[in-house]
């Protein structure tokens, strides 16, 4: 495909003209969907994540406390995805 992309007919507006497959559509739909983030859908250390939004740890912690309904403990260090992805929707992506 990325070859007939760049060798293949371009329209007017310049955009290529390809004919995808069903399934090539979705792929690509679902590759570039902003809802898909892999982050959220993983058990993460504490400390990839501040990493990850690259801030000191007496920092994130403050930010975590903010986060409502989110009971962690203070010795916790591994997160799960659905505490994972509370910190996301509430930070932002990193």
């Amino acid at each position: 495909m990325v070859a007939s992309l760049i060798l293949g007919t371009w329209d007017a507006n310049n955009t290529p003209k390809v004919s995808l497959t069903k399934s090539e559509q979705i792929y690509i739909t679902h590759k570039n969907s902003p809802m898909d983030n892999p982050l959220k859908h993983r058990t993460l250390y504490k400390s990839e994540l501040m990493k990850l939004y690259r801030t000191t740890p007496p920092t994130f912690r403050k930010w975590l406390k903010s986060i409502p309904n989110l009971n962690l403990r203070p010795a916790q260090k591994i997160l799960t995805p659905k505490e994972v992805q509370k910190i996301i929707e509430h930070l932002g992506e990193p």
